[in-house]
């Protein structure tokens, strides 16, 4: 039997090994502001965002930023303003591309207008230097 890496979906490997937290959100054209899309699951976590797909069903000159909740927050992707009708991709990887560790994934819209569906693929691992469990003296 091959193993996972060997196969297309070596994708599904990361979150099937670590934890799942994607996201799937449909949205309307009154949404504003800010927005949680994948939480994660504890302080000592890092999410890995592997891939967002926009599917936009209404134009319109608003911008949507993917950002972690960090107090300078990193930028994973940005919708451009007027994108256009249909589906926008971004990739990152197998792996994917980490958030700022113990934090989420939010979606800021610069004002109502657009309208459509988010799909994130993405998963949560323990953070370099936390171990799973505690090892004591054998």
């Amino acid at each position: 039997m091959p193993s996972w890496r060997a196969q297309a979906d070596s994708e599904h490997y990361h979150r099937y090994l670590h934890r799942e937290v994607s996201a799937d959100l449909e949205f309307g054209i009154a949404w504003t502001g800010l927005a949680p899309i994948v939480t994660n699951v504890g302080a000592k976590y890092t999410v890995y965002i592997q891939r967002i797909i926009v599917n936009v069903r209404v134009n319109a000159a608003q911008t949507i930023t993917f950002q972690d909740t960090a107090a300078s927050p990193k930028i994973i992707a940005l919708v451009p303003s007027s994108p256009g009708v249909g589906p926008l991709t971004f990739n990152f990887g197998d792996e994917g591309v980490p958030l700022t560790e113990g934090k989420n994934l939010d979606a800021v819209v610069s004002g109502a207008g657009l309208a459509g569906d988010i799909s994130i693929k993405a998963y949560a691992r323990i953070a370099e230097g936390h171990a799973a469990i505690a090892i004591t003296d054998l």
